[in-house]
């Protein structure tokens, strides 16, 4: 696979990984970004895990074997591109420290005191796996001279589908989010030796049934994850909420919600039983056109908590419009003799009407769904739309 790399020029650029029992996924997406056109060797690589993950990456990767006068992985690695010529002088900086390998904390409500996590096995620790994995990335993704690739391989599926969201918000569109692929039977973790990279010193490769491969051989490439930088709409968001993956995702949701209801417009007849959406139209009977019509005229109205609140209102509005009928339009909606009944809640008219109206704007599809979500509920009786997204037609 190949890359252009057409984005402005920066001082670093850090592999951000999270990894749980597999630290070969470090060396073979280190080896596939080496192997991009252009070469791109990280200045940093970061690494987000477990306490039992760090011990494995320690154990795999930064400790020489057993056998006297042989290198660690890591160490086999930089020789190997080395050796190809691809410049990796100062730069994949990657070690056991804290700064490097970092392991996920959470806090013990009942005691105070912080605890790495040896895994991830409970929603309180999701919870702190989000809000670590966020603020280590928000680290790297507010600094302007550094330049983001990460890597979601590795780790629980949770850990990458966290990584995922972090990066859609806080992410930048000079970062990357990135998938290794390596072809059979080099994905296996059960090969003796484990395979790390293709030109590994241990290139005669086991495998379970018996039979062998060869490292050499091995086809390895990166995937790029498509990703939506929410960052370019929420930079204020952004900048007043220091952490908390929970908090920033609410914020979010609700600015996504705005600009969604800001993208649809309701136009409402005044002289049929009809009402458009984004273009899309609805038909309406007389009594759901009078509720629609007043909750439309009356967007910022609140009316307490039930529906029968909404009796003396809707009422008062019917007998308005009826008075404003015009006499020579015997067909207009507004003579319908249903408008001359008295609308009760004692047998749930408004209720049914309101429910009525929900089915068919939800019928139109995903703006209409905009419309239907605003129509009031038990506990909100109101119109939660904007005044300006709303347009009269006819007299």
């Amino acid at each position: 696979m190949t890359r252009s790399d057409s984005s402005r020029s920066v001082e670093e650029t850090v592999l951000f990984a999270v990894t749980g029992m597999s630290p070969a996924i470090l060396t073979e997406t280190i080896w596939a970004l080496a192997h991009e056109v252009p070469a791109i060797v990280p200045d940093r690589v970061v690494v987000i895990t477990t306490a039992t993950g760090r011990a494995g990456i320690i154990r795999e990767l930064l400790e020489a074997p057993a056998t006297a006068g042989t290198r660690s992985v890591w160490d086999e690695l930089l020789a190997a591109l080395k050796k190809e010529k691809i410049g990796a002088d100062g730069k994949l900086r990657f070690g056991a420290t804290g700064s490097d390998l970092r392991v996920i904390v959470t806090h013990d409500p009942a005691t105070g005191r912080s605890m790495e996590l040896d895994d991830i096995r409970t929603k309180r620790e999701n919870d702190a796996a989000a809000d670590f994995l966020l603020e280590a990335l928000r680290s790297f993704t507010e600094n302007a001279d550094c330049r983001v690739i990460a890597t979601l391989a590795g780790g629980r599926k949770t850990m990458g589908a966290l990584l995922y969201a972090c990066m859609s918000l806080i992410g930048r569109e000079n970062d990357r989010l990135t998938h290794v692929l390596v072809d059979e039977p080099f994905d296996d973790p059960r090969l003796k030796p484990r395979f790390y990279f293709p030109k590994q010193t241990a290139n005669k490769l086991i495998r379970p049934d018996g039979g062998s491969a060869d490292a050499r051989k091995a086809n390895v490439s990166l995937a790029d994850v498509p990703f939506v930088t929410l960052r370019s709409l929420f930079q204020k968001e952004l900048r007043r909420l220091p952490g908390g993956f929970a908090g920033l995702v609410q914020s979010c949701r609700a600015g996504v919600a705005k600009i969604s209801d800001e993208s649809v417009d309701l136009i409402v007849h005044r002289d049929h039983c009809r009402a458009e959406v984004n273009g899309r139209t609805i038909v309406t009977n007389p009594r759901e056109h009078l509720l629609l019509l007043f909750l439309a005229e009356n967007p910022s109205i609140r009316l307490g908590s039930v529906y029968a609140d909404m009796e003396d209102a809707i009422n008062a509005f019917r007998l308005q419009i009826i008075e404003a009928k015009p006499e020579s339009s015997l067909g207009d909606w507004r003579h319908d003799p249903r408008l001359l009944e008295v609308i009760r809640e004692s047998d749930e008219t408004i209720r049914k009407t309101i429910s009525n109206l929900r089915r068919k704007f939800k019928a139109i599809g995903p703006d209409g769904n905009r419309v239907e979500r605003a129509l009031p509920e038990r506990g909100r009786i109101s119109f939660d739309w904007k005044p300006s997204s709303i347009v009269f037609e006819g007299k």
